[in-house]
């Protein structure tokens, strides 16, 4: 008993207890600080990240603006390359039927097109064809599809004017309805584009016009 009391009032002891409980409490005070550290970080990083989200949507909104950014699907040139290979194909010997399922496979394919050139392939094959269609649902398919591909050439009024005799043989086809939502929303954009355009170009004859005037003065 007399030599616990003696190691517990030993100077040396008490010096090494007296460093345990401080290099505890750093220890502790260090796990705290960085805690906080790591919190601080990961919200730094969730701020960036949703900042740059942010950022992503409006480039993305005014991207979409610009170039008329749609739902309607493309079609690859393998695509295109296998459904002239059934029309060729179904040249002899087939059905009629079986023969105008694969040409309108085509022309599906071509107005969904990248290439320019395939789209207006399309309109003519679909052009061609509608004025010897008495199937309604037939002819509410061409026309929607040559709607397809005059708003794919930037003939935005031809295509609503096709899709409003689309929509007459059938009022509540979603599809059409909002292929037809699209090109308003197009025909707007340019309209206000154009506006500013215009706005610019009259600006900048005025501002020369001004100063063609203030050099003579």
């Amino acid at each position: 008993m007399i030599r616990c009391h003696f190691l517990l009032n030993d100077p040396a002891t008490r010096t090494r207890n007296h460093f345990i409980e401080n290099y505890s409490l750093l220890l502790l005070i260090s796990f705290f600080l960085g805690s906080f550290s790591w919190s601080l970080l990961v919200l730094r990083l969730e701020a960036k990240e949703n900042m740059e989200a942010k950022i992503g949507q409006f480039f993305e909104a005014v991207t979409s603006f610009f170039s008329g950014g749609d739902q309607i699907p493309w079609c690859n040139h393998d695509i295109i390359a296998g459904c002239e290979r059934e029309v060729a194909d179904t040249a002899n010997g087939v059905s009629d039927e079986r023969k105008n399922e694969s040409i309108m496979r085509l022309s599906w394919a071509l107005v969904h097109s990248r290439q320019p050139e395939d789209v207006q392939h399309g309109i003519g094959m679909l052009e061609a064809s509608l004025a010897n269609t008495n199937s309604p649902l037939q002819k509410r398919e061409k026309l929607y599809l040559l709607a397809v591909g005059y708003y794919r050439s930037g003939e935005y009024s031809r295509s609503r004017l096709l899709l409003e005799q689309c929509l007459e043989i059938a009022p509540d086809w979603r599809q059409a309805l909002s292929l037809k939502t699209t090109v308003e929303d197009r025909i707007t954009k340019d309209g206000v584009i154009g506006i500013g355009i215009s706005a610019t170009v009259v600006g900048l004859i005025a501002g020369g016009i001004a100063a063609a005037l203030a050099r003579k003065n």
